[in-house]
């Protein structure tokens, strides 16, 4: 009974501090659409976020109820980034915080904390394309390593092929400075480093590599050039002195891309010889098609002392080929060497026997095929030797006759 007194409940205003956390791109709040950025908060060690700083809030976010006394972390999610875009450093009007790398921490106060600018660069990145060109043109085969090395560090090997035509774009991080070079020892047989051709600015070339700094956009093209080696097959083909004068020799050469016949006019001791050009690097064969002889073939200049039987020889290119690019290959025919010699006797002694023989001296010239004999009968005669038929013209009639077997022609 009475008055039992005055009961106050008491309400305080919330201490709270207000902090602003903006997003800059470049030194200025973004302008691409799509820009957008991770960032956490962190209150008395507990986390709040993601939080997304984007085109929706203009990339700018106000926190308005932070405990008084709390400590406050904000630290941006690098891993967000937009490829191309990097941390830079953190901004801030609040002097009191403590900025480490991308985090900055303070104590809330009541009222304004400040700004907080989270800030980001557009990684300076500059173009280079690598390509490769054998005799002036991309390749249509083939495949052609290179490296490139930049702090301190080599990368690759990176690869021009068919898959990418021969092409390879880089971006390339600014201000520092590359190498980029030929891998010489990934070179198809056959192909060789030429030069660099190079429109990039202030590039040194020393032999299969290009040193520059790379700068911000397209700073242009490297380009590998490389030759194809070509050869040459000479062939050098001389004969006995039986072998008729002028006879031709026919010569074919089979490898890549490659099959082609020439004749070498060589005999009666006499020689001569004939070219292959621009052949590729691979493997030949080549091979005298004319039957009938005994032939000696060798890689040096005297065949019948150094070379083998036989007419076919395997040309393997560049192994075989001299400083020069060019293979010699020396063939020689010896009608009197080779076979079966007592049958050449016999034969001889049987043309002895049946008075075909030229016992007169007067120089008959054996043949292969159709050759005229010096002239030796009486008035308007002339003596062909067909295979092994002699054939007598004159102007009354035409006689044939067996010629005795003559082995020693091949």
């Amino acid at each position: 009974e009475g008055d039992n007194g005055i009961i106050g409940i008491m309400n305080t205003e919330e201490c709270t501090g207000e902090v602003t956390v903006k997003k800059y791109l470049n030194g200025a709040t973004p302008t691409v659409s799509d820009f957008s950025i991770d960032f956490f908060v962190e209150v008395d060690g507990t986390r709040r976020g993601p939080l997304t700083l984007n085109r929706a809030n203009i990339w700018s976010m106000t926190f308005d109820t932070l405990p008084c006394g709390a400590e406050i972390e904000i630290y941006e999610d690098e891993t967000s980034l937009p490829e191309g875009v990097v941390f830079d450093r953190i901004r801030s009007t609040n002097g009191d915080a403590s900025i480490n790398g991308n985090s900055i921490i303070f104590t809330a106060v009541e009222g304004d904390n400040g700004i907080i600018g989270i800030m980001n660069t557009e990684e300076c990145t500059g173009e280079v394309t690598v390509k490769k060109y054998i005799d002036d043109e991309l390749p249509t085969e083939g495949s052609f390593n290179f490296y490139v090395k930049y702090d301190n560090t080599t990368r690759g090997p990176f690869t021009l092929d068919s898959s990418n035509g021969w092409i390879k774009k880089f971006n390339l991080p600014c201000d520092k400075e590359y190498e980029i070079w030929e891998d010489e020892a990934s070179l198809p047989s056959g192909i060789v480093f030429d030069r660099i051709r190079s429109t990039v600015q202030g590039a040194v070339i020393s032999g299969n590599s290009i040193t520059f700094t790379a700068s911000s956009g397209d700073n242009g093209t490297i380009a590998f050039m490389n030759t194809e080696e070509l050869y040459k097959i000479v062939v050098e083909k001389s004969t006995d002195e039986l072998v008729v004068a002028n006879t031709d020799f026919n010569f074919n050469l089979v490898g890549p891309g490659t099959n082609v016949t020439k004749i070498i006019k060589a005999g009666a001791g006499s020689s001569g010889n004939i070219t292959f050009e621009n052949l590729k690097a691979g493997s030949y064969i080549l091979t005298e098609t004319n039957t009938g002889f005994n032939t000696w073939v060798s890689f040096s200049p005297d065949p019948k002392t150094s070379g083998s039987s036989g007419k076919t020889v395997t040309i393997n290119l560049p192994q075989d080929a001299d400083k020069k690019n060019t293979v010699y290959v020396y063939f020689y025919n010896d009608p009197t060497n080779g076979g079966d010699a007592d049958a050449d006797a016999d034969a001889d002694a049987d043309a002895d026997d049946d008075g075909d023989g030229d016992g007169d001296g007067d120089g008959d010239i054996e043949v292969l095929g159709i050759q005229e004999l010096p002239f030796t009968g009486g008035f308007n005669w002339i003596y062909y030797i067909i295979g092994f038929v002699l054939i007598a013209a004159g102007g009354v009639g035409t006689y044939l006759t067996r010629m005795p077997k003559r082995r020693s022609i091949r």
